[in-house]
């Protein structure tokens, strides 16, 4: 569902969709409406087509839309532009990156940052996830985050 043009408080960017996250999305949009949205940046919307490294298997989800809104922009080679003109015109309070490529993450942060929105970046990393840091690799990947990110969420 396509939301019209307004004032948001904060807009989630999200590559892949995920179960959990419609239900917390859902309950967000029942306690705040009108105040989130989910942009969807991937090349399949509702369709995950990654292997969740958790559970070893491409996950199968029915329809995520749990009464929030949500739009979709394709990858590709406008993609990230298209998606920083979606965010430029929402102009929302806080943006929050969460399972972007870094590349996508850096850009995202440093032009958000550049014009005034604070950005945050989710990160729920366990010890099973794909390319989880540890000792000199984590400092690295904590220092980057720390100077990127106005609002890291979790880390």
């Amino acid at each position: 569902m396509k939301k019209n043009i307004t004032k948001l408080q904060c807009l989630f960017i999200q590559s892949e969709p995920s179960q959990l996250d419609s239900v917390f999305y859902g309950e967000l949009a029942r306690l705040i409406p009108g105040d989130s949205l989910i942009i969807l940046f991937n090349s399949s919307k509702n369709q995950r087509q990654d292997i969740d490294h958790e559970l070893g298997l491409t996950p199968i989800f029915p329809d995520l839309n749990e009464g929030y809104s949500y739009e979709w922009i394709a990858l590709g080679r406008w993609g990230i532009f298209n998606l920083l003109k979606r965010v430029i015109e929402y102009s929302p309070k806080y943006v929050v990156v969460q399972d972007q490529k870094w590349s996508e993450k850096i850009i995202l942060a440093l032009c958000c940052r550049l014009i005034g929105i604070q950005v945050a970046m989710r990160s729920d990393k366990n010890n099973i996830s794909i390319g989880k840091q540890t000792g000199f690799f984590l400092w690295c990947e904590c220092f980057l985050v720390k100077g990127l990110f106005n609002r890291p969420l979790s880390y």
